[in-house]
C-alpha cells in the first residue's frame, strides 16, 4: 500500500490519532473506514501504509483526513467567469466553528457574494486593474481615521498599531508624535505611515506618492485660511483602484507586500471602528428640503421641455 504524503513518520502519527485520519480510499473503489474506538485498527493501518513511489502512481491509497492549518485549497466558484474565479487558499482552522469564512476585502475575484484572498491574482488579466481593496465598513473607518485634527494619545497609538500587526514578531519603527505640547499625541496618518514603514522591506526604497481623492481638498478651505495640502485617505487609496496605493505597493516591491499591508490595513481599520463606532439611520439618507425642493424644480423644467 503506497501513500502520498510530505512526512512519513508524521503521517503515522496523524493516522493513529482519530481526530485527523477518517477513511483510507484504496484502488478498485473500496474505503476503509477508521473507527474512533479502536485504536489496534488505526496502528496497523498505519504501518501497513509506505510513502507514495513515482513508479507506481495508478495505483495509491488514498489517506482522507481532517484540514490542518497551512493547507492548500483550490477553490472554484461556478460558473468560471473568468480565470480568478479559480483560486488557491492557505488554510487557518478556527477552533469552535464549524463554516468556511473568506475574507471579504478583496470582493471581485469570484464575482460572488463571498469574496477571497490570493495575491497572485491581484490584477485582472483581462487589462491589469486591480482585484483586491478594502469596502464598506473599512471605508468608512479609513475615513475617519485620516480626516483632518484626528489625534491619538499614546496608549490609542500603539494599541491600533499593534492590532494591525497582530502575528508579526519583529521589531517596530514607530515615529515621533506629531504634537508635543500640551500633550504628546500621533495623528491618524502616522498610523497609516506606521504600516507602510513596518511592511516595506528594509532594502527596497518608502513609497512617494501623490494621488487624487474623490472628496476635494476645497472642502476643507476655512475663510481666511489657506487650503491644506494633505487630503485624507480613502477607497481611492486602499480600495480595488487602479494607481492606488495596493497597486503602487504591489508594483514596487510584490504581491507578499502588497498582500501584507492590505491584512494590516484591514485589521486596523476593524479595530479602529470598533474603537470609534459609526451609525447609518433613515434619517441620514432622507433629502433635505432644500435638496428636495431644487430637485423638484429640475422635474418641472424638464416636463416642459418635454412638452
Amino acid at each position: 500500500a503506497y501513500i502520498f504524503f510530505f512526512k512519513e513518520a508524521s503521517f503515522s502519527k496523524l493516522l493513529c490519532n482519530f481526530f485527523s485520519a477518517n477513511f483510507i480510499q484504496k484502488p478498485g473503489g473500496f474505503t476503509q473506514i477508521l473507527s474512533k474506538q479502536k485504536c489496534n485498527e488505526r496502528n496497523a493501518a498505519a504501518k501497513r501504509l509506505q510513502p507514495g513511489d513515482s513508479s507506481r502512481l495508478p495505483y495509491p491509497f488514498q489517506v482522507l483526513r481532517h484540514l490542518d492549518r497551512g493547507d492548500l485549497m483550490l477553490m472554484n466558484r461556478q460558473p468560471s467567469l473568468h480565470k480568478p474565479s479559480m483560486m488557491g487558499h492557505r488554510t487557518r482552522v478556527l477552533k469552535g466553528q464549524r463554516a468556511l469564512r473568506l475574507n471579504y476585502a478583496p470582493c471581485k475575484a469570484y464575482n460572488a457574494d463571498f469574496d477571497a484572498n490570493v495575491g497572485s491574482n491581484f490584477l485582472v488579466p483581462k487589462d491589469g486593474t486591480p482585484l483586491l481593496g478594502l469596502i464598506q465598513d473599512h471605508v468608512v473607518s479609513g475615513v475617519l481615521l485620516t480626516i483632518r485634527g484626528r489625534f491619538f494619545s499614546k496608549e490609542d497609538f500603539m494599541h491600533l498599531v499593534l492590532s494591525a500587526f497582530a502575528e508579526t514578531t519583529q521589531r517596530l519603527i514607530i515615529p515621533p508624535p506629531a504634537m508635543l505640547k500640551p500633550r504628546r499625541l500621533w495623528s491618524g496618518k502616522q498610523i497609516i505611515s506606521t504600516i507602510l514603514r513596518n511592511c516595506i522591506p528594509l532594502d527596497k526604497p518608502l513609497l512617494n506618492l501623490r494621488s487624487k481623492a474623490k472628496t476635494p481638498l476645497s472642502c476643507w478651505k476655512v475663510d481666511g485660511c489657506e487650503m491644506p495640502e494633505f487630503n485624507m485617505s480613502e477607497s481611492e487609496h486602499y480600495g480595488s483602484t487602479q494607481y492606488g496605493l495596493i497597486h503602487c505597493c504591489w508594483d514596487l516591491y510584490g504581491h507578499r507586500h502588497a498582500i501584507r499591508i492590505l491584512s494590516c490595513l484591514s485589521r486596523l481599520f476593524t479595530t479602529h471602528l470598533q474603537y470609534h463606532g459609526f451609525t447609518l439611520g433613515v434619517a441620514d439618507i432622507l433629502v433635505r428640503k432644500e435638496a428636495d425642493k431644487k430637485r423638484r424644480k429640475e422635474i418641472e423644467a424638464l416636463r416642459k421641455c418635454g412638452n
